[in-house]
């Protein structure tokens, strides 16, 4: 079977090409590279080195189709070209995203809101030896909730302006300057009884410069709306919620030491 190769060039998918004839051979040179894919939760590394042997041509990166799309989740097919010299079929279906899964849970401690937002840190950041400290130089897996507590299956209306946020802390111990921010998709829809959308966050701590933040203290918090509109199921009776942080309910910052 022929060997397909997509063109990269900083993270742009510029060219696709099969090399089918020796009138169509190019002459490229091998780029050993270890490629990292980061898709919604999971992060997969390509060894572009032997099997999946990465190629330089024209400064140009060609990392091998089907390796590209088997780590970004997808599915490609081919089909030859047909014996009247026809061109060969490519077929790439992109995996549903599974970013937001809906899970049930039990109610509950019965005093928050009916529809609550919050942001948890890393299980990491839980150790009780280094309780509020996370390790540099490995990506962090934060976790966004949209949960209903109420006995009502609700619709939510859009909510935007859902944003996840870094800042590094002066010597005061005041948020002082923003070192990253992540736009949240648009949430909006039906959400059943004891139910929720969770999305995980995944961070390398590297700031919106690009360069990996120092050592030192930083907040972590949940930029959000001040209610949260929704309907109950079967109803256009506007309805809408306090967002506001409170005990055990809508806990949306915290600091963090990274170390």
């Amino acid at each position: 079977m022929k060997k397909f190769i997509i063109g990269l060039l900083c993270g742009a998918v510029l060219s696709m090409t099969t090399v089918a004839f020796a009138t169509n051979a190019v002459k490229a040179v091998l780029f050993p590279s270890k490629v990292t894919f980061y898709t919604n939760t999971t992060i997969k590394v390509l060894d572009g080195t032997e099997d999946n042997t990465i190629l330089n041509y024209n400064n140009k990166a060609y990392i091998p189709l089907r390796a590209f799309t088997d780590a970004m989740g997808a599915k490609v097919n081919y089909r030859a070209p047909a014996a009247n010299g026809g061109l060969a079929k490519i077929d790439i279906f992109n995996a549903a995203s599974n970013a937001y899964t809906i899970n049930t849970f039990e109610i509950g401690n019965g005093v928050c809101t009916p529809m609550n937002l919050s942001l948890e840190p890393p299980h990491e950041y839980y150790n009780e030896k280094t309780f509020g400290e996370l390790s540099l130089g490995k990506v962090n897996l934060f976790q966004f909730a949209l949960t209903n507590e109420s006995q009502d299956e609700i619709v939510l209306k859009p909510l935007e302006d859902l944003q996840f946020e870094v800042y590094k802390m002066n010597d005061q111990n005041q948020a002082d300057k923003l070192v990253y921010s992540y736009k949240m998709p648009k949430l909006a829809g039906w959400t059943a009884t004891h139910s929720g959308y969770y999305l995980t966050i995944p961070w390398n701590q590297k700031g919106s410069d690009g360069y990996l933040i120092t050592a030192g203290n930083y907040l972590v918090k949940l930029k959000k709306p001040d209610t949260i509109p929704y309907t109950i199921k079967g109803s256009d009776d506007p309805k809408s919620t306090n967002a506001a942080q409170g005990m055990a309910c809508n806990t949306n910052r915290f600091g963090v030491q990274f170390k």
